[in-house]
């Protein structure tokens, strides 16, 4: 019997300690974690602008990354794969299930960006004192919107179904009052 409850006991600690997803906090600024490269933008129509981008150093597989930008914002989060099989191709390491949040200069939210394997899925907009303003699903297949979700006061008003996004056509439907 007490051996019973020993080996039970020894499988329940295998099994609360094992882990399958890693979960890593990181900094952009950490020189560890991510080689910075500036460079000149080049734009037509515009001059060349300074800028910044950020190459993540020895990623590991099947990690889930919580990355901070030098002010502590939050920017992308997302599980790390390196290879993704998709049907007969599979491409180099990336974040394919993933979130990205975008902020103006004064620290506000302004759009969080989701994407699920790979693909574009959803935008969420974001207003004034961070109220959700609109949200545009995505279709995976054709990249092109597929609806709008306008919101007032974080209370969805209305839905647009896009029949041709291109030519602006769209169908609305309005959300009843309680």
């Amino acid at each position: 019997m007490k051996k019973a409850l020993v080996v039970l006991f020894i499988l329940g600690l295998n099994k609360t300690f094992s882990q399958k997803i890693d979960t890593l906090k990181v900094y952009q600024n950490d020189e560890l974690a991510f080689e910075r490269i500036d460079y000149m933008a080049h734009r037509p129509c515009s001059k060349p602008k300074a800028a910044t981008r950020y190459k993540q150093l020895n990623p590991k597989d099947s990690t889930y990354y919580i990355i901070y930008n030098d002010k502590k914002q939050l920017i992308k989060e997302g599980l790390y794969t390196i290879k993704y099989p998709d049907k007969e191709d599979e491409y180099k390491g990336a974040m394919y299930n993933s979130k990205s949040y975008y902020y103006k200069n004064n620290g506000d939210l302004v759009v969080i960006h989701y994407q699920e394997d790979g693909r574009n899925v959803k935008t969420a907009f974001y207003g004034s004192k961070n109220k959700l303003k609109k949200i545009r699903y995505i279709d995976k297949i054709s990249a092109t919107p597929t609806k709008d979700e306008i919101y007032k006061n974080n209370t969805l008003i209305e839905t647009r179904y896009f029949i041709s996004f291109y030519a602006n056509k769209y169908n609305t439907v309005k959300e009843k009052k309680p």
